[in-house]
């Protein structure tokens, strides 16, 4: 029994953050469809988003460059604004 309550609360927590994930994503996505972003206000602004989610999910860093990151800069890509590094190598210059 001990394992199964174990398992769900785990189930609840992983729900949670997925949530919590998809959420602010939208949000960032609403932000950056809706915003007048420079592309150094961009640059900055994806950075926060980035520290954020890596908070919350650790040495994830190459899921959130293949998903998350690409979706933000698609969305810029449609407003005119170009970001090809990665933002991580981009903010070390």
């Amino acid at each position: 029994m001990k394992k199964i309550n174990s398992q769900m609360d785990q189930y609840k927590k992983d729900s949670s953050q997925q949530r919590w994930l998809r959420r602010f994503s939208d949000l960032v996505c609403h932000k950056l469809t809706n915003g007048d972003f420079s592309e150094e206000e961009a640059v900055s602004f994806l950075e926060s988003a980035r520290q954020q989610i890596l908070e919350r999910y650790p040495n994830k860093e190459k899921h959130y460059s293949e998903i998350y990151e690409q979706r933000f800069k698609r969305i810029l890509l449609k407003k005119g604004i170009t970001l090809s590094l990665s933002l991580q190598d981009r903010s070390r210059n």
